[in-house]
């Protein structure tokens, strides 16, 4: 590696995840395995529980205090989804020759959910337009375009 080569600016990691995910784990996990881990399991962990209420139709109890509840079970469950899956994932690797260390497979783990964090952020503008939209029906069939609006938003993410 030359100096110039050496001393290149690097990408951020949460533009270049999108369009060069391999390289940028790779680039993450040679440099600190540990950078925005937690942080993204949470909102991971948020993403998941927001979504599967959303999709079982409880969106009006998303509008009062239990929002707080939510996210903070959410995100509580992302960190310890994260170990018990790094764990599991570590033991298995182990058993099939794999030499990735704990912290590595966390980071790969915790990378790859970078689209349900931005998907969340979207959730969430979502379901404040609907609450600041002032309309007293946010009954199932109220929220019918902007249900199939967040699922598609939610497949192109994942793509």
């Amino acid at each position: 590696m030359t100096s110039v080569q050496g001393s290149a600016v690097q990408p951020s990691p949460w533009r270049s995840v999108w369009l060069r995910p391999r390289d940028t784990i790779e680039r993450i996990v040679a440099s600190n395995p540990r950078r925005h881990v937690l942080l993204l399991a949470a909102l991971g962990g948020m993403a998941t529980v927001l979504s599967g209420l959303i999709l079982a139709g409880l969106i009006n109890q998303l509008f009062d205090q239990r929002l707080a509840i939510i996210a903070v079970g959410g995100s509580v469950l992302g960190v310890v989804g994260l170990y018990i899956y790094g764990l599991s994932f570590k033991l298995w690797g182990t058993v099939l020759g794999g030499q990735a260390s704990a912290p590595e497979l966390r980071a790969a783990l915790a990378w790859g959910v970078t689209p349900s964090a931005i998907s969340l952020a979207i959730c969430f503008a979502v379901l404040i337009g609907l609450k600041l939209s002032g309309s007293p029906d946010l009954s199932p069939s109220a929220l019918r375009m902007p249900m199939v609006a967040l699922q598609v938003t939610a497949i192109a993410l994942g793509l």
